[in-house]
């Protein structure tokens, strides 16, 4: 039985977002499979499902690394090269 097209979207959507995740040096992954099932659950959730914590007062992560400044939590968002424009032009 041939795969919906929800289904072949939602794979390439993941197989897409895996492999921008795989080419950056900052990120190491150590088991492909896991993160691969990891984001399929999250992509076929879709984004009605999906909650962000957001750090707004700093107390859960550092703002400052090797004596630079971080992003704020909001800010890792607006700024991700790994979100469509489509989520950027969403939510500015």
């Amino acid at each position: 039985m041939p795969e919906s097209t929800d289904n072949v979207a939602s794979n390439q959507a993941v197989s897409s977002l895996l492999e921008k995740l795989q080419s950056r040096q900052d990120i190491k992954i150590q088991n492909i499979p896991k993160v691969k099932n990891l984001l399929r659950t999250i992509v076929s959730g879709g984004f009605t499902n999906l909650q962000v914590v957001f750090d707004f007062d700093y107390t859960m992560r550092r703002v400052h690394k090797n004596g630079e400044k971080l992003d704020c939590s909001w800010g890792v968002m607006e700024n991700s090269q790994l979100l469509p424009a489509s989520y950027v032009k969403h939510t500015n």
